[in-house]
């Protein structure tokens, strides 16, 4: 192997771990902070959702009605084996589906960078929208 090729697989992996530690995909681990401004396509709120280890923390549980963003207590990860996303999906089990969008057209979210946000949650009668972003720690 000559001294080109070497420095071309090492640059290569280099960039493949620089790039992996800022990117990942949201694991069941993660903490993700969320903070929602447009309710239903005009009106402004300031709710909030933090989510950690797939479940509503207490701090969010604990809010007023009006400044608690969602009433789900247990999140899952919707994530289709096969297909790569733009975004990453999850549904509570109060029936809220939460989807954040991955910046730049990426597979993965990064960490440390607030990513836009819809909340979306129906009674059988009507659907309500809540716009903002989060924050994947």
């Amino acid at each position: 192997m000559s001294g080109q090729q070497l420095e071309r697989i090492m640059r290569s992996l280099f960039l493949l771990l620089f790039f992996a530690a800022g990117s990942t995909r949201a694991s069941d681990e993660d903490r993700i902070a969320c903070s929602f401004n447009i309710f239903n396509g005009g009106f402004e709120i300031s709710q909030r959702l933090d989510i950690y280890k797939l479940k509503t923390t207490d701090e969010t549980r604990k809010l007023d009605g009006q400044l608690r963003a969602a009433n789900s207590t247990n999140w899952i990860h919707l994530k289709p084996e096969s297909y790569r996303m733009f975004s990453t999906n999850l549904a509570g089990d109060f029936g809220e589906l939460l989807t954040i969008k991955h910046l730049s057209n990426s597979f993965s979210l990064s960490k440390m960078e607030w990513h836009p946000a819809t909340l979306v949650d129906s009674n059988g009668e009507r659907i309500d929208t809540r716009k903002g972003s989060c924050y994947l720690q």
